[in-house]
């Protein structure tokens, strides 16, 4: 029993002795560490061998981001110097552009001496200009002798004399009209350069005023109307104020009247109308017409050359030998100078007093008060025998009533007046004018607010003028200082009887009159142009 006991303790106390050390405890933990740390080394490795090559892929993907960033660089410097160059090139054309100015002028630019004056201006500035207009008379020398001026003729509607037959003649306007369009449009858009500028004349504004701005959009150009008169007025007097064609354009010549980026008018009566009634907000500037430079007072010497060409050029059959002859022998003096010359005995052969009146035979002037007023002068003149001159007057121009205005002073029979029609060259008519003693104007303004350009030329031309009175007159005759008005043919006779009397007195009422004329000199076209319309073609 002792010794079990005693064996049994040993052998249970070699178990517990033996538990803390079990090999199969320890065994797999250690198995288990020594595997992973195993891997771990593997998997560091295989970190270590694919970080030592990472620098190589990195250094190329360095080098092909480069290359990416050096050719995008490069497309943005492409396209930003291609947007330059192109930007530049537009401003090139945008300069050229706005060197080129067309004038359309629905007449003929023979007979519109401001537009002829608009052209030559521009093109002594060194502006490309395009005239579209009727050539039907030679325009002024200068315009041929400038060779960035181009003309672009528009070819004339055949006329049609429709006489009673309404519908005929309202069949007529509208292939007529149609013509007209499709032919402008044609020259506008197809045959002048691109202009940056349109200078249109109005009147006529159908269909002008609309085919202009119609070019303007397409073409990008700003449209300038330069304004002579109203067109549906000048309608008006043809038809009547009250016609519905007469509305119809008013309402048509508003509308695209308003549309015109700059405007030019002739008086500042019109600019105050435009404003004020017409509602017009863009720019609008007062151009009074101004002679050119060239226009002056002959002298003698020129004077008596000019006087021989003239005859030599025509014949005159309404002037009177007398007339003619007495002219021509006295023509060495001017009509002040001559008269002093001369003392009782001599007075009926002293040099006849030279009357010149220019129009285009339209209804806003009645040349009876003309007809009337000579009448009656002639009459006075014969009643008192050497107390008044002798009288020869030139009518030129044309249009629809000259013949019916030869007709009627063929029929005359005035002792001491003369009377003529006259179509002279370009170069003459200033000589005319600067030959001249007295001009007459019958220009009456269907719209009241414009002024003719012939006082303008006289003038220019250091010649008085006697004009008929209307709304804005004053603007450019200074009664009693440069000249006068007058109402009806009676006030217009007795003008003429108190300055073409042969005595002193008379001589200073005319040679104070003519002192006026020449100090409306001191401001030619050309300086007038410079100063107030020559920013308008800037192209801001």
């Amino acid at each position: 029993m002792g010794s079990r006991s005693a064996s049994d303790s040993g052998k249970n106390s070699r178990k517990r002795r033996s538990k803390p050390s079990s090999p199969k405890i320890s065994c797999e933990p250690t198995l288990a560490t020594e595997k992973s740390s195993e891997q771990l080394k593997l998997t560091e490795n295989n970190l270590h061998d694919s970080t030592s090559e990472l620098p190589e892929s990195n250094n190329s993907d360095s080098k092909a981001s480069k290359r990416s960033d050096r050719s995008h660089r490069k497309n943005n410097s492409d396209k930003q110097r291609y947007r330059l160059e192109a930007k530049e090139k537009r401003a090139a054309h945008r300069a050229a552009k706005a060197k080129n100015v067309t004038l359309v002028v629905l007449g003929d630019i023979g007979m519109s001496p401001r537009m002829q004056y608009h052209a030559i201006s521009l093109a002594s500035h060194g502006y490309n200009v395009d005239i579209i207009s009727y050539k039907e008379t030679l325009p002024k020398n200068e315009l041929f002798a400038t060779k960035n001026v181009k003309f672009h003729k528009i070819v004339s509607f055949p006329s049609f004399e429709a006489k009673d037959n309404l519908f005929a003649f309202y069949m007529y306007l509208f292939f007529k009209l149609c013509y007209q369009t499709l032919h402008l449009l044609i020259l506008l858009m197809f045959q002048v350069k691109s202009p940056g500028f349109i200078l249109v004349q109005n009147p006529p504004s159908i269909p002008t005023l609309l085919l202009v701005k119609a070019t303007c959009l397409v073409r990008e150009s700003k449209m300038i109307i330069d304004w002579h008169n109203y067109g549906f007025t000048i309608l008006g007097m043809k038809m009547g104020n009250s016609h519905f064609l007469v509305g119809a354009a008013k309402i048509y010549e508003n509308f695209f009247g308003s549309l015109a980026d700059k405007n030019i008018c002739v008086t500042d009566a019109m600019k105050d109308d435009l404003v004020n009634n017409w509602k017009i907000k863009r720019e609008i500037i007062t151009l009074h017409d101004k002679a050119p430079s060239h226009y002056h007072k002959l002298n003698s010497s020129d004077s008596h050359e000019f006087w021989n060409d003239l005859f030599t050029k025509s014949s005159f059959p309404n002037i009177k030998e007398e007339h003619k002859k007495a002219l021509l022998e006295s023509s060495n003096f001017n009509l002040l100078e001559f008269s002093q010359t001369l003392d009782s005995k001599t007075t009926k052969n002293a040099k006849p007093a030279i009357l010149v009146s220019s129009t285009s035979w339209t209804l806003d002037e009645n040349f009876e008060i003309l007809i009337e007023a000579l009448k009656n002068y002639n009459s006075r003149a014969s009643e008192n025998p050497g107390v008044y001159k002798d009288i020869i007057t030139f009518v030129t121009g044309k249009g629809p009533m000259k013949e019916q205005f030869e007709t009627t002073i063929a029929a005359l029979d005035l002792k001491h007046v003369s009377i003529t029609t006259a179509w002279l060259e370009p170069q003459d008519y200033p000589k005319l004018l600067g030959s001249s003693d007295i001009g007459i104007s019958l220009h009456t303004s269907s719209s009241g607010v414009d002024l003719p350009m012939k006082v303008v030329d006289m003038l220019g031309c250091g010649l008085p003028v006697l004009a008929c009175n209307f709304k804005c007159i004053t603007e450019i005759i200074n009664p009693g200082i440069n000249g006068d008005i007058f109402d009806d043919s009676t006030e217009l006779a007795e003008k003429l009887l108190n300055t073409l009397k042969t005595d002193i007195s008379s001589q200073d009422i005319l040679k104070n009159m003519q002192k006026g004329a020449e100090s409306f000199r001191c401001v030619s076209w050309e300086q007038n142009w410079d100063e107030k319309v020559l920013n308008l073609f800037s192209s801001n």
